[in-house]
Protein backbone atom coordinates (compact mmCIF):
# COMPACT_ATOMS: atom_id res chain seq x y z
CA UNK A 1 0.00 0.00 0.00
CA UNK A 2 1.49 2.93 -1.44
CA UNK A 3 0.80 7.40 -0.61
CA UNK A 4 -0.61 7.75 -4.24
CA UNK A 5 -3.02 4.52 -4.15
CA UNK A 6 -4.46 5.60 -0.74
CA UNK A 7 -4.42 8.96 -1.80
CA UNK A 8 -6.11 8.43 -4.94
CA UNK A 9 -8.88 5.60 -2.76
CA UNK A 10 -9.67 8.32 -0.68
CA UNK A 11 -10.06 10.99 -3.58
CA UNK A 12 -12.85 8.15 -4.89
CA UNK A 13 -14.70 7.89 -2.09
CA UNK A 14 -15.01 11.65 -1.80
CA UNK A 15 -16.43 12.18 -5.02
CA UNK A 16 -18.41 9.18 -4.91
CA UNK A 17 -19.99 10.07 -1.56
CA UNK A 18 -20.97 13.95 -2.72
CA UNK A 19 -22.86 12.50 -5.52
CA UNK A 20 -24.74 10.06 -2.97
CA UNK A 21 -23.50 6.82 -5.19
CA UNK A 22 -23.21 3.76 -3.94
CA UNK A 23 -20.07 1.37 -4.43
CA UNK A 24 -22.07 -0.98 -5.64
CA UNK A 25 -23.68 1.51 -8.49
CA UNK A 26 -20.17 2.80 -9.39
CA UNK A 27 -18.49 -1.01 -9.92
CA UNK A 28 -21.19 -1.22 -12.16
CA UNK A 29 -21.33 1.97 -14.43
CA UNK A 30 -17.61 1.67 -14.65
CA UNK A 31 -17.65 -2.31 -15.01
CA UNK A 32 -15.55 -3.16 -12.36
CA UNK A 33 -15.86 -5.72 -9.76
CA UNK A 34 -17.03 -4.51 -6.48
CA UNK A 35 -14.27 -5.97 -4.45
CA UNK A 36 -11.68 -4.52 -6.93
CA UNK A 37 -13.39 -1.32 -6.27
CA UNK A 38 -13.27 -1.82 -2.62
CA UNK A 39 -9.62 -2.55 -2.48
CA UNK A 40 -8.65 0.65 -5.23
CA UNK A 41 -10.85 2.75 -2.33
CA UNK A 42 -8.87 0.79 0.33
CA UNK A 43 -5.70 2.28 -0.98
CA UNK A 44 -4.77 -1.72 -1.56
CA UNK A 45 -4.88 -1.28 -5.56
CA UNK A 46 -3.93 1.11 -7.79
CA UNK A 47 -6.19 1.69 -10.37
CA UNK A 48 -5.30 1.05 -14.07
CA UNK A 49 -5.46 4.64 -16.19
CA UNK A 50 -8.43 3.20 -18.03
CA UNK A 51 -10.48 2.64 -15.21
CA UNK A 52 -9.75 5.89 -13.54
CA UNK A 53 -10.56 8.01 -16.48
CA UNK A 54 -13.88 5.82 -16.66
CA UNK A 55 -14.48 6.69 -12.54
CA UNK A 56 -13.54 10.38 -13.62
CA UNK A 57 -16.17 10.56 -16.34
CA UNK A 58 -19.16 8.84 -14.48
CA UNK A 59 -18.58 10.91 -11.30
CA UNK A 60 -18.23 14.40 -13.65
CA UNK A 61 -14.71 15.42 -11.99
CA UNK A 62 -11.30 15.67 -14.14
CA UNK A 63 -8.95 12.85 -13.32
CA UNK A 64 -6.16 15.47 -12.18
CA UNK A 65 -8.18 15.58 -8.79
CA UNK A 66 -7.78 12.12 -8.38
CA UNK A 67 -3.30 12.85 -7.93
CA UNK A 68 -2.22 15.27 -5.43
CA UNK A 69 -2.18 18.64 -6.86
CA UNK A 70 1.17 20.98 -7.04
CA UNK A 71 0.40 24.64 -5.82
CA UNK A 72 1.40 27.01 -8.74
CA UNK A 73 0.65 30.66 -9.64
CA UNK A 74 -0.55 29.72 -12.73
CA UNK A 75 -0.09 26.45 -14.80
CA UNK A 76 -0.45 28.21 -18.27
CA UNK A 77 1.56 31.62 -17.18
CA UNK A 78 4.56 28.52 -17.24
CA UNK A 79 3.71 26.65 -20.05
CA UNK A 80 2.53 29.42 -22.59
CA UNK A 81 6.32 30.57 -23.56
CA UNK A 82 7.28 27.43 -24.16
CA UNK A 83 4.89 26.89 -27.13
CA UNK A 84 5.68 27.89 -30.50
CA UNK A 85 4.27 30.66 -31.75
CA UNK A 86 1.52 28.56 -33.90
CA UNK A 87 0.54 26.67 -31.07
CA UNK A 88 0.20 29.91 -29.01
CA UNK A 89 -2.28 31.11 -31.97
CA UNK A 90 -4.33 27.96 -30.96
CA UNK A 91 -4.77 28.43 -27.45
CA UNK A 92 -5.26 32.30 -27.84
CA UNK A 93 -7.98 31.48 -30.41
CA UNK A 94 -9.98 28.17 -27.68
CA UNK A 95 -9.54 31.05 -24.82
CA UNK A 96 -11.21 33.73 -26.95
CA UNK A 97 -13.84 31.39 -27.63
CA UNK A 98 -14.55 29.82 -24.08
CA UNK A 99 -14.53 33.37 -23.12
CA UNK A 100 -17.26 34.22 -25.36
CA UNK A 101 -19.44 31.44 -24.84
CA UNK A 102 -19.03 31.71 -20.71
CA UNK A 103 -19.85 35.50 -21.15
CA UNK A 104 -23.29 34.56 -23.35
CA UNK A 105 -26.67 36.09 -22.08
CA UNK A 106 -30.12 36.13 -22.71
CA UNK A 107 -31.65 39.24 -22.82
CA UNK A 108 -35.16 39.56 -21.14
CA UNK A 109 -36.98 42.81 -21.69
CA UNK A 110 -40.15 43.54 -19.55
CA UNK A 111 -42.41 47.08 -18.59
CA UNK A 112 -42.51 48.56 -15.39
CA UNK A 113 -46.25 49.16 -14.22
CA UNK A 114 -48.02 52.26 -15.34
CA UNK A 115 -47.94 53.74 -11.74
CA UNK A 116 -44.70 55.65 -12.99
CA UNK A 117 -44.59 58.51 -14.58
CA UNK A 118 -44.03 56.38 -17.65
CA UNK A 119 -43.61 53.13 -19.11
CA UNK A 120 -39.53 52.10 -19.16
CA UNK A 121 -37.90 49.39 -20.22
CA UNK A 122 -35.87 47.06 -17.59
CA UNK A 123 -33.73 44.35 -18.86
CA UNK A 124 -32.72 41.78 -16.93
CA UNK A 125 -29.50 39.61 -18.10
CA UNK A 126 -29.46 36.02 -17.98
CA UNK A 127 -26.40 33.56 -18.59
CA UNK A 128 -26.93 31.35 -21.34
CA UNK A 129 -26.59 28.38 -18.87
CA UNK A 130 -28.30 29.02 -16.22
CA UNK A 131 -31.65 26.19 -15.40
CA UNK A 132 -32.89 27.76 -11.90
CA UNK A 133 -32.58 31.17 -9.76
CA UNK A 134 -31.95 31.25 -5.66
CA UNK A 135 -33.33 34.52 -3.80
CA UNK A 136 -30.64 35.51 -1.31
CA UNK A 137 -33.11 36.66 1.91
CA UNK A 138 -30.00 37.32 4.47
CA UNK A 139 -26.89 39.24 4.48
CA UNK A 140 -24.63 36.15 4.76
CA UNK A 141 -22.58 36.57 1.52
CA UNK A 142 -22.41 40.50 1.88
CA UNK A 143 -20.20 42.66 0.49
CA UNK A 144 -19.89 40.16 -2.73
CA UNK A 145 -23.63 39.41 -2.81
CA UNK A 146 -26.54 41.71 -1.40
CA UNK A 147 -29.11 40.95 0.02
CA UNK A 148 -32.27 40.78 -1.84
CA UNK A 149 -30.16 39.55 -4.92
CA UNK A 150 -31.22 37.24 -7.72
CA UNK A 151 -28.71 34.83 -8.94
CA UNK A 152 -29.10 32.94 -11.78
CA UNK A 153 -27.73 29.11 -10.94
CA UNK A 154 -26.72 26.00 -12.95
CA UNK A 155 -27.52 22.73 -11.78
CA UNK A 156 -24.77 20.10 -11.10
CA UNK A 157 -23.71 17.82 -8.31
CA UNK A 158 -20.23 18.83 -7.82
CA UNK A 159 -18.48 21.94 -7.44
CA UNK A 160 -14.91 23.23 -8.13
CA UNK A 161 -12.82 24.40 -4.65
CA UNK A 162 -13.26 28.16 -3.77
CA UNK A 163 -16.39 28.79 -5.76
CA UNK A 164 -19.69 29.64 -4.73
CA UNK A 165 -22.57 27.19 -4.70
CA UNK A 166 -26.29 26.81 -3.90
CA UNK A 167 -26.45 23.72 -0.88
CA UNK A 168 -28.80 21.84 0.81
CA UNK A 169 -27.35 21.63 4.19
CA UNK A 170 -28.26 18.83 6.83
CA UNK A 171 -30.69 20.61 9.86
CA UNK A 172 -30.27 23.85 8.22
CA UNK A 173 -31.81 23.80 4.94
CA UNK A 174 -31.16 25.18 1.48
CA UNK A 175 -28.40 28.06 1.60
CA UNK A 176 -25.46 29.92 -0.57
CA UNK A 177 -21.80 29.09 0.24
CA UNK A 178 -18.61 29.89 -1.07
CA UNK A 179 -17.54 26.00 -0.79
CA UNK A 180 -13.76 24.70 0.19
CA UNK A 181 -12.33 21.49 0.74
CA UNK A 182 -10.48 20.16 3.40
CA UNK A 183 -8.50 17.42 1.56
CA UNK A 184 -7.34 16.09 5.01
CA UNK A 185 -10.04 15.42 6.85
CA UNK A 186 -12.10 15.11 3.87
CA UNK A 187 -15.14 17.94 5.01
CA UNK A 188 -16.88 20.73 3.21
CA UNK A 189 -16.20 24.12 4.33
CA UNK A 190 -19.02 26.25 3.64
CA UNK A 191 -17.77 29.87 4.29
CA UNK A 192 -20.54 32.94 4.41
CA UNK A 193 -18.57 36.17 2.74
CA UNK A 194 -19.85 38.38 5.57
CA UNK A 195 -17.11 38.10 8.25
CA UNK A 196 -19.94 38.34 11.40
CA UNK A 197 -21.47 34.74 9.59
CA UNK A 198 -18.61 31.65 10.70
CA UNK A 199 -17.41 29.57 8.43
CA UNK A 200 -18.37 25.53 9.24
CA UNK A 201 -17.79 22.26 8.64
CA UNK A 202 -19.38 19.53 7.08
CA UNK A 203 -18.94 15.91 6.73
CA UNK A 204 -19.81 14.67 2.70
CA UNK A 205 -23.24 13.19 3.98
CA UNK A 206 -24.40 16.36 5.37
CA UNK A 207 -24.63 18.30 2.58
CA UNK A 208 -25.66 18.39 -0.82
CA UNK A 209 -24.50 20.53 -3.66
CA UNK A 210 -27.53 21.58 -5.94
CA UNK A 211 -25.83 24.00 -8.32
CA UNK A 212 -22.91 26.22 -8.95
CA UNK A 213 -23.82 30.58 -8.63
CA UNK A 214 -23.24 31.93 -12.16
CA UNK A 215 -23.34 36.08 -11.11
CA UNK A 216 -22.33 37.61 -8.23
Amino acid sequence: MNFISQFIGRRIVFFRKIQGISQVELAKEVSVKKEDLAAIENGKKEPSVSNLFRISRFLKTKIEYFFPQKKEHSDLLTLYPKLNKNNQEKIFRYAKELLENQNKIINLYFKNDQTNSGPKNNLIRIPIEADFIFHIIDDSMEDIIDKGSTLFCRTQPTIKDGEIAILEVIRIGIVCRKVLYDFEEEHFILKPLNEKYPEISYEQEQIKIIGKVLNF
